[in-house]
């Protein structure tokens, strides 16, 4: 009898830890892609020497992530830094029902495009 009690309890335990394991499998995906996102538009910013609210809408339509700025250079030179975060909200996860937001922060030089 205690035995079967122990393999219930258990096998608790362990659908707990798969579901917190599906969760870190979850966030690392989404972050991961928020990362490949935030490096490809660097690299456009940085090749097309625009940060216009045109640019960046399209950006964030192609992507789907949400881009802010402090400083936006509209048109700026050549050599002109330009710091943006790119945001995504991740919202399916077991063990918590509420939503995560993972912000990455990135600067692009205008004009570095074949220097790296």
């Amino acid at each position: 009898m205690s035995s079967s009690l122990g393999l219930i309890i258990s096998m608790l335990f362990v659908a707990i830890t798969f579901m917190f394991g599906g969760d870190l499998l979850t966030l690392q995906a989404a972050f991961t892609s928020l990362e490949n996102a935030a490096n490809d538009i660097a690299y456009f910013v940085a090749y097309y020497f625009d940060f216009s609210d045109e640019f960046v809408a399209y950006l964030e339509e192609m992507y789907t992530v949400k881009i802010t700025s402090d400083t936006g250079i509209y048109g700026g030179a050549y050599g002109d830094m330009v710091d943006f975060y790119v945001t995504k909200t991740v919202d399916h996860l077991f063990i918590m029902g509420t939503e995560y937001t993972l912000t990455v922060e990135r600067t692009a030089i205008l004009g570095s495009y074949g220097l790296f």
